[in-house]
């Protein structure tokens, strides 16, 4: 897989974007000549001229981006069904993403887990048969709505080692979204230059499995309903 790298200067909302790709991450002196020439001759514009480092020779990683989710970034990285948008699940970190998907920053966001017992802290009242729906859907590509106190959480545990071992690492929820601006398709192939501009980190290490986004069923109704 190819090794990307890319830096983006902005001057006052202007962005002038560097692009270097090649099979394995150039050497220092290399990548420096190439930078160089940008940064020099955007010097002058001092203190307007700040350097966004977004994805510089080799992908971030695992333990960068778990040491990144702690410090409530939000990244791309490949989900069990498609590339998702992804941060620490906390309101401050969902009202983060959604305003990066220009939509209501109150509207819900699917949690992924390690493990269903990441939820009791916030699902008091499950039955029997919502453990026997989390048994029978979990690990897998279904992401379930299940009741809390205040009203309910969409969560789904995955079965991808990539997101199974970042889970493992970062020890809390996190939430999860397609790459779309509200009301637009998700991306389930390329990631727009947008995207990659718009995040704090992008992980390629692997690719999503599948190209839809997961079934959701839901589980605060009797009977149970599918809703996509």
């Amino acid at each position: 897989m190819n090794n990307w790298a890319y830096q983006t200067l902005c001057y006052r909302g202007v962005c002038v974007a560097l692009f270097i790709r090649s099979w394995s991450p150039p050497p220092a002196q290399y990548a420096g000549a190439m930078v160089a020439p940008t940064v020099w001759a955007l010097a002058p514009l001092g203190k307007h001229c700040t350097l966004k480092l977004l994805y510089y020779k080799t992908m971030p990683s695992l333990d960068t981006i778990v040491n990144a989710l702690h410090n409530d970034a939000v990244g791309i990285f490949p989900c069990d069904t498609i590339w998702g948008l992804i941060g620490r699940a906390s309101p401050a970190v969902g009202k983060k993403i959604n305003r990066l998907k220009n939509r209501n920053p109150d509207t819900p966001l699917i949690q992924l887990i390690h493990s269903p017992e990441q939820l009791l802290p916030q699902c008091t009242t499950l039955t029997h048969e919502h453990h026997t729906a989390m048994a029978t859907y979990w690990p897998g590509p279904v992401t379930l709505i299940l009741p809390t106190a205040t009203g309910s959480i969409g969560a789904r545990q995955p079965n991808f080692k990539p997101l199974i071992k970042l889970l493992n690492q970062t020890q809390f929820p996190v939430f999860s979204t397609s790459i779309n601006t509200s009301g637009m398709p998700p991306c389930t192939d390329i990631i727009p230059t947008s995207w990659r501009q718009a995040v704090d980190f992008v992980y390629m290490g692997s690719e999503p499995p599948g190209h839809v986004a997961s079934r959701i069923l839901d589980i605060t109704r009797t009977p149970f309903q599918w809703i996509r």
